[in-house]
């Protein structure tokens, strides 16, 4: 059996699942510096971390013994000279998932397209979320033979926090509170409603950010509005929220992906998207499991919330459809307590 690493700066729910499949032992998963810090999300990895020479040398060192390397992120340095390096020691190499990059100057495009050209031409093989991100890394070597779309593990937890459901439409909102996040635009999409279709409106805001308090602030000029705000980043209660939600919005001005989509739907939640986020317009696009909407025009919103409140066989329709479609096309990583270690046995 071939002997594999992995190096990524990926919070480790989105690879964890690709990485055990290929029969990659956990003493074999390395971080880089640059990979995000939240314990929930990468627990137990702690010790790979590639922070100083010490865990370089121990990473140098696996690196040489493997015969094949699965790199998952090229946006840091480690990463990059991993790649070359092994092609330079012919190595087989696995790139990806890669997601499609945005906000992107010509110049940083050019730089990109330089930096990669090796790494994709000789990697056995390249893993990419969307068909617009096949299309932009087989455009650098002019060739998609071997890029193909395999997408994030969608994690699903069987234990979570349960909420109470109530008769109210709910609506959530997950992710970073930042302007490219666009979370104001729920907001203000809900003050478009009448006085008595915000009342029957419970929004859920799920994450931190810049933005806080300028949401809490709006929020509090809303009558009879019900709200839920909480920046707590246990998964477990983030899936509680999913599990009594009915929409969730995404109203991304520009993303690559949005992982959130993924976990929502496998708890038969209807999305209501931009078509700047590559998941709504892949995932929501062939499953029919929610409404896409041009642009960042918070009336858009507004007119979609409405639609739904007054077809509620429609929302029905439309969180069956996202069900069904989750379970049949998502692979799944099912975590119980969020215990990585015992995946590995």
């Amino acid at each position: 059996m071939a002997k594999i690493i992995a190096l990524t700066s990926l919070p480790t729910p989105y690879v964890l699942g690709h990485f055990i499949e290929s029969g990659i032992p956990r003493q074999n998963i390395f971080y880089t510096k640059n990979g995000k810090k939240r314990s929930n999300w990468q627990l137990n990895f702690h010790n790979n971390r590639i922070k100083n020479i010490k865990i370089f040398n121990r990473f140098f060192h696996k690196f040489l013994q493997s015969d094949k390397v699965w790199v998952s992120s090229y946006g840091d340095f480690i990463s990059l000279i991993t790649a070359y390096a092994s092609i330079f020691f012919r190595k087989r190499l696995i790139l990806g998932p890669f997601e499609l990059p945005y906000n992107e100057s010509f110049y940083r495009s050019i730089i990109r397209k330089i930096l990669l050209y090796f790494p994709l031409k000789y990697s056995e093989r390249c893993f990419v979320c969307s068909q617009n991100a096949k299309e932009y890394f087989g455009s650098m070597t002019y060739s998609s033979e071997n890029i193909c779309i395999k997408r994030y593990k969608a994690l699903a937890l069987s234990d979570y926090k349960k909420l109470d459901s109530n008769n109210k439409l709910t609506i959530m909102f997950s992710g970073a509170l930042t302007t490219l996040r666009n979370p104001l635009s729920v907001i203000f999409a809900i003050k478009l409603l009448d006085k008595k279709q915000i009342s029957n409106i419970r929004l859920i805001i799920s994450g931190s950010g810049s933005q806080l308090a300028i949401l809490k602030k709006e929020l509090k000029r809303i009558d009879n509005l019900e709200y839920i705000i909480d920046t707590r980043s246990e998964t477990n209660i983030i899936h509680g929220y999913y599990a009594v939600s009915d929409v969730l919005i995404a109203p991304n001005i520009k993303s690559t992906w949005n992982m959130s989509i993924q976990e929502a739907m496998l708890h038969g939640v209807a999305i209501i998207g931009s078509n700047s986020v590559e998941a709504v317009k892949d995932l929501i696009g062939e499953s029919g499991g929610g409404v896409i909407y041009n642009g960042d025009h918070s009336s858009q919103i507004s007119s979609c919330i409405d639609q739904l409140i007054v077809n509620p066989k429609n929302l029905s329709k439309l969180k069956s459809k996202s069900l069904i479609y989750a379970r049949k096309n998502f692979d799944e990583l099912y975590v119980r307590d969020y215990d990585f270690v015992n995946l590995f046995g």
